[in-house]
This record gives C-alpha cells, structure tokens and sequence, in this order.
C-alpha cells in the first residue's frame, strides 16, 4: 500500500469539496434531461459499492479511488438535476407541464367514464 502524503490527501479533499460546492451552489446546467441525471446517480451507487467491496479486500487505495469517482458521479447527477428545477418561488417544484403530449388523453378518459356511470334507483 502506498500512503497518500498530508499535501496529496489536502489537495483531495480540496478537490472534492470544491466540486460539491460547485455541484449545490454553482450555476446548474444549461440543459439537461432526468434520465441523464438518475444515470450519474446510478454510477455513484456503484462505485460506492465497488469502493466498500475494495474496502473489504483491503485494498484501500482502490476503494478510495472508487469512492471519488462515487462523489464526482453524484456531484454531476445534483447539478444536471439543478438544471430541472424550474426556479421560480409559485411553490411549484420541477417543470410544471410536461415536455412532449401526455401519454394518456386524460379528458377522453373522463369522457369515456361518464359514459359508464349508472344512474341509481331506489330498491
């Protein structure tokens, strides 16, 4: 095992925790979509994964390695994330309307129902 010196391991952290800021607190992403996002999520999962089964193995510079890739992963997914988030304060959360047509013609369904109802008599 090689030991990261006190300069290597400042420099690291440095590192990690400028793009955690950049990620929460930085300007989001011009465009981006959700799937993208849960994408970079998914990564991270994973290399946390592999960071602990390295961790185990002991081989800590690889878990350590991993566990890095896990955070700039996850760094990434919050801030394509951020870019989602339609920004304005009308208590509204992410994009109000949906991108493209509704997958289900809702009004046509409500049309359909009323066509089913029953009018009820008494017995």
């Amino acid at each position: 095992m090689i030991p990261l010196s006190l300069l290597a391991q400042a420099a690291l952290a440095a590192f990690l925790l400028a793009s955690i800021v950049r990620a929460f607190a930085g300007p989001p992403a011009a465009h981006t979509s959700p799937a993208v996002s849960r994408r970079f999520l998914l990564v991270a999962g994973c290399a946390y994964a592999a960071a602990t089964g390295e961790l185990l193995a002991d081989h800590p510079v690889l878990a350590t390695a991993l566990a890095v890739c896990g955070v700039e992963a996850a760094c990434v997914s919050a801030w394509l994330a951020r870019a989602a988030w339609d920004g304005d304060d009308d208590g509204g959360g992410w994009d109000d309307e949906p991108a493209g047509p509704w997958p289900i013609d809702w009004p046509a369904f409500d049309r359909a129902r009323a066509g089913w109802e029953r009018t009820r008599t008494p017995a």
